[in-house]
């Protein structure tokens, strides 16, 4: 793995590709761990998400997300879920 350094002038020099690997990623969580209107989310049904982007002082973007869950699963189904 590069130090932090090499990977913030990475960033630095393309920030483009990095929002783009950012949004794939997002998209994937949503689409493959939350599982709209599926019981089969990780955190069960999710009825609906809100999510904001925001960039670190490091250059990288993070979200911070607000999930409705349905019939919320009780802590220990939760944790079997992730096992």
């Amino acid at each position: 793995m590069p130090d932090g350094g090499h990977r913030q002038r990475a960033i630095a020099r393309n920030p483009v590709a990095c929002a783009r690997f950012f949004h794939f990623m997002v998209k994937l969580f949503i689409e493959k761990l939350l599982r709209l209107d599926d019981d089969r989310g990780l955190f069960g049904n999710t009825d609906a998400y809100y999510g904001t982007v925001e960039a670190q002082g490091r250059l990288t973007l993070h979200l911070h997300c607000l999930m409705r869950i349905a019939r919320a699963l009780t802590p220990q189904q939760l944790r079997d879920r992730i096992k």
